[in-house]
């Protein structure tokens, strides 16, 4: 695949060039290969509250690896010089172990998707890719399933869902992150694939989602400020809490403590 640079993408650019550059100097002929992955790769990058992805495959894993990765990041997320530095999210592990990474080695099922799929190579070969197993179906959503499940048994997490006027005070980031990640969900269980807020929410609405209004919303919401708090705040009122239970309702059978979780998103009583 061919690096593409659309409008206000050149400080991520920059952040992942230096990460490369780092794990080219650390790792050495150990990095076979460096992507950029998630929006920068697969389009929709959102200057204000994109992630900056990117992935290193080396050729073996083992607990030197580990640290050496954790360094890395941090080195990347330090530098004063690069704007979006502190956006920097790193993955890592190595081909042999691609369809199943130890736990050491952060790169959750969807991501490695998001690698096979639409990955730019930026270091080193790209042949091992093509040969590589895909994460299944069942994973995704289960990996899915446990990431939301860990963010809502968080008091501060209920909170927001709970609050639309400390959800919009938290920043566009936060708040546009709230809304998408059930919708982006929602497309990937139906889907069995990765997709794009754009595409997750184009999905959504076409299906006549009753809370895509509010997925509309918050795909503006990427690229411009809230303007009118009033109609923000209503808007997340009526349908943040229902869109979640949505969610719930189609991982119910993968989530873990669903009913604990259902019960979060309908009580008011959380404590402070």
């Amino acid at each position: 695949m061919v690096r593409a640079e659309r409008h206000g993408e050149a400080a991520a650019w920059r952040v992942i060039d230096a990460a490369v550059e780092s794990a080219a100097a650390l790792l050495g002929e150990r990095l076979v290969a460096a992507y950029a992955i998630g929006s920068l790769a697969h389009g929709g990058f959102a200057p204000d509250v994109s992630d900056v992805d990117v992935a290193f495959l080396v050729d073996r894993w083992d607990e030197d690896t580990a640290a050496t990765c954790a360094d890395l990041a941090e080195r990347a997320r330090s530098r004063a010089d690069l704007p979006l530095a502190d956006r920097l999210s790193l993955f890592c592990c190595d081909w042999a172990q691609f369809e199943a990474p130890p736990p050491s080695a952060r790169f959750p099922a969807i991501d490695r998707l998001d690698l096979m799929s639409t990955g730019v190579i930026l270091h080193g070969s790209d042949e091992p890719r093509s040969k590589a197993i895909r994460p299944t179906r069942a994973a995704i959503l289960k990996e899915t399933a446990e990431f939301a499940g860990s963010k809502l048994t968080r008091d501060d997490t209920v909170q927001l869902l709970h609050d639309p006027a400390r959800l919009i005070a938290s920043g566009r980031r936060t708040l546009t992150k709230t809304v998408l990640n059930p919708v982006r969900f929602l497309y990937t269980a139906a889907t069995g694939v990765l997709g794009s807020n754009e595409a997750a929410v184009t999905w959504y609405a076409g299906l006549d989602g009753p809370h895509a209004g509010l997925a509309r919303e918050a795909l503006r919401w990427r690229t411009v400020e809230v303007h009118d708090l009033r109609a923000a705040s209503a808007l997340l009122s009526g349908h943040l809490l229902p869109l979640y239970r949505e969610f719930v309702d189609v991982y119910r059978h993968v989530l873990p403590e669903p009913e604990a979780i259902g019960r979060a998103l309908r009580s008011r009583e959380i404590t402070d």
